[in-house]
């Protein structure tokens, strides 16, 4: 095998072992909870403009679509995970999340008893955060725990510093930008991880074209 031909592959093998399987899965599912948060965020403020939700709709389309795309390329990659380790990632993660739904629809509960529903949404925003610091872990993957502390802040800080109060459309605008703004820091990720490839096969031939 040529020099090239070595630098090429070292390169995809590389890019290959970067690539972390499922992610693509999680801009989906980033793009789908972000966008539904920017809808209530619209809703809230009382502006049911259909050209401004649909301006939200065709962005979350947009980013859920590009996860799609990367999560057939990690299809098509395979992971380096073995089987059983990848039994006990979906085993893990349905429980956590099985755990989050289960917080939410209690505390739904607990505020229609308690006439307090006003705080349904932080509450909500601050389950959701702390449901990602576990999925940190599973998938040692640090930026899940920066989401998760930005979700939680943000369900602590607005309901006293925004002019509405824990029902103000501030909360869940801010929880949809910043859900967005992770996916679509992914797919930036990938994208330049996707490009090393071709810089490597490059390099190659910029080489061997200054030798002749």
């Amino acid at each position: 095998m040529s020099n090239g031909e070595s630098a090429v592959c070292s390169s995809r093998e590389n890019s290959i072992q970067q690539t972390a399987p499922g992610r693509g899965i999680g801009v989906m599912f980033l793009a789908f909870f972000g966008t539904l948060w920017l809808a209530l965020g619209c809703l809230a403020q009382g502006s049911r403009s259909l050209p401004l939700l649909a301006l939200v709709g065709a962005g979350g389309v947009g980013i859920f679509l590009a996860g799609m795309k990367l999560s057939y390329r990690d299809a098509a990659v395979g992971s380096s995970l073995s089987p059983g380790e990848q039994a006990r990632r979906r085993r893990v993660f349905r429980n956590v999340n099985l755990l989050q739904w289960g917080a939410v629809v209690t505390w739904i509960a607990v505020l229609n008893v308690k006439g307090h529903v006003e705080w349904i949404t932080p509450g909500i925003m601050f389950i959701v955060g702390v449901h990602f610091f576990p999925l940190a872990k599973l998938f040692n993957n640090p930026a899940n725990a920066v989401l998760g502390a930005a979700f939680t802040l943000l369900a602590l800080l607005y309901p006293f510093l925004a002019s509405g109060g824990p029902t103000s459309a501030i909360g869940p605008v801010c929880a949809g930008l910043i859900l967005w703004t992770d996916a679509l820091a992914w797919l930036a990720i990938e994208a330049r991880r996707a490009r090393a490839p071709r810089l490597g096969a490059g390099a190659p031939l910029a080489e061997g074209a200054r030798r002749r």
